[in-house]
């Protein structure tokens, strides 16, 4: 703006651009605006994530991939696609492409939707916090502050008073998800 000669002075709000102070504390402030965008994108992406882990499904439901029984059974009667979308409430695309799939397709879709329980890996892990140094100190503070960051949201039990040995469970998100 300044090799045009062009300077903004918000009177409202206090914000001259023409000087450095202005200038700074406007970039100071989109700084921090875009850090909380990115804490609220990552606090969506992990409550979606969390909540498929529970077997919830996200985004809009499909409703009409839940009546393509009855679109194939009235198709089959004879009425016409514009007529089975106005009768069931739902799109004609959606009836079009419902009736281009082939019936397994549309079945399995169908299926695809209820929730299934998440998978879990149960996994037994042995847990050894030692002192390799004399100025390292502080053992059990070190094994109780893995022990809950780590351990306790993955659901972990002491096998043993002593504390060494743990069982985990551990939610898959996919099939592939623990495989490196």
């Amino acid at each position: 703006m300044t090799d045009l000669k062009v300077g903004f002075i918000s009177l409202t709000e206090a914000i001259d651009l023409t000087t450095p102070t202005g200038r700074a504390l406007t970039g100071m402030l989109s700084v921090f605006a875009e850090f909380e965008r990115d804490i609220l994108r990552e606090r969506i992406k992990a409550g979606i994530d969390q909540s498929r882990m529970n077997g919830k499904p996200h985004g809009r439901p499909r409703s009409a991939l839940n009546k393509a029984s009855e679109i194939a059974k009235l198709h089959a009667e004879g009425l016409s696609k514009s007529k089975i979308a106005s009768t069931l409430g739902i799109g004609r695309t959606s009836v079009r492409r419902i009736l281009r799939q082939p019936p397994a397709v549309t079945d399995q879709a169908v299926a695809s939707q209820t929730p299934q329980q998440p998978k879990k890996l149960e996994a037994h892990l042995w847990l050894s916090v030692t002192n390799n140094s004399k100025f390292v100190r502080g053992m059990s503070r070190v094994r109780k502050e893995i022990e809950d960051a780590i351990l306790y949201p993955y659901d972990a039990k002491k096998l043993k008073d002593d504390g060494l040995e743990y069982n985990l469970t551990i939610p898959m998100k996919k099939n592939r998800s623990l495989i490196r």
